[in-house]
């Protein structure tokens, strides 16, 4: 159970959990630190940091090795054609129940 849902205060909690989101602090009257900081930024501070944020975000990120890809691409193409058997299967169990009903 998220530590947010915990029972405080005589409500439920649901509202502090959803206040972290919103930026609301856990009573719901006051905008928290990070929400009154960002409110002091200019629009094009906060874009520029989103952009420098990402930039250093995909530094982080390496592409997939040969093998790696290849065994991602193998267990795809099992998945499908497992889900394309089931669905034979089943087309045909039922095509037989529905002529048996029928005939």
């Amino acid at each position: 159970m998220p530590s947010g849902l915990i029972k405080k205060g005589g409500h439920t909690g649901l509202l502090c959990f959803l206040g972290k989101f919103s930026g609301l602090s856990p009573d719901g009257k006051e905008p928290t630190e990070k929400v009154k900081m960002q409110g002091e930024k200019g629009g094009m501070s906060k874009a520029s940091n989103f952009v420098s944020d990402s930039m250093s975000e995909l530094k982080k990120v390496t592409p997939p090795t040969r093998q790696e890809t290849m065994q991602s691409t193998l267990v795809t193409l099992f998945i499908m054609i497992f889900i394309a058997l089931s669905l034979a299967l089943l087309d045909f169990v039922f095509n037989q129940i529905m002529s048996v009903i029928l005939s």
